[in-house]
């Protein structure tokens, strides 16, 4: 797939996921960005790329010591050879620090993602942000953001929507199946994130 056919793939199913969201929802196209926005959603992160993106983390973190060790090596060198070096034209201590400085900002970047994806024990911050961008929406509509469930199943409005957008969003969850640390996905639990969105409402 080139870079231009994958951009227009992500714009498509970004597209796809504003109407189902906009339908669900009762709302305009326009409401659900805006609000998508507001909360600073990714529609793109999932907890398996995100699992790829600390192995890359690792990976960028190994370069940049490696760098550091060839720029340490280069700058080891007499004065007179570094002078030499200006005198002739050559770029590669320039070239050392540029590759240094676009390696930190790679990882900067990449830690950033992490960053705002904090995933431990049975928190899942994505999918509290989802019901947190229901809640917004109930609010700003006339609708009650409550929370209630029987034998796990959600009561309100408000937990039902919460439950179905996870599900349209697929915000999955990763769990270790056995003891060959195999990996299964599945859409995470309503229940935590629904409640938190509502007790918020409520102090």
């Amino acid at each position: 797939m080139t870079k231009d056919n994958e951009v227009y793939s992500l714009q498509a199913s970004a597209d796809r996921l504003v109407l189902e969201l906009s339908e669900l929802l009762n709302c305009k196209p326009e409401f659900i960005i805006q609000v998508w926005q507001r909360l600073h959603i990714d529609i793109n992160e999932d907890p398996n790329e995100l699992i790829e993106l600390k192995a890359i983390v690792k990976q960028y973190r190994s370069l940049l010591q490696s760098t550091d060790r060839i720029s340490a090596k280069v700058d080891s060198l007499p004065n007179n050879e570094k002078d030499r070096l200006h005198v002739e034209g050559g770029q590669l201590i320039q070239k050392i620090e540029d590759l240094r400085s676009e390696l930190h900002e790679l990882l900067e970047h990449r830690k950033s993602v992490l960053d705002r994806n904090p995933s431990f024990g049975g928190q899942d911050a994505r999918a509290d942000r989802l019901a947190e961008f229901v809640a917004v929406i109930f609010e700003e509509t006339g609708r009650s953001v409550t929370f209630g469930h029987f034998e796990g199943e959600p009561t309100t409005d408000f937990g039902r929507t919460v439950r179905e957008v996870l599900d349209i969003c697929e915000n999955k969850r990763l769990e270790v199946t056995d003891k060959h640390h195999r990996i299964s996905a599945y859409i995470t639990n309503w229940r935590q994130p629904a409640h938190k969105a509502a007790k918020k409402r409520k102090r």
